[in-house]
């Protein structure tokens, strides 16, 4: 009984983790596009 809960909890924080690392690379490659622009936005002006 006790192990199959066990079972259920570790596909969920598995999922989870999948998930957190999916959304922590999407902040990251957003910050690093936010940084190259404004870096490129003074040669457009």
């Amino acid at each position: 009984m006790q192990e199959g809960r066990f079972q259920q909890l570790d596909k969920l924080t598995e999922k989870y983790k999948n998930v957190f690392f999916l959304y922590s690379r999407s902040l990251l490659l957003n910050s690093k596009l936010q940084a190259f622009l404004k870096q490129t936005k003074p040669l457009n002006e």
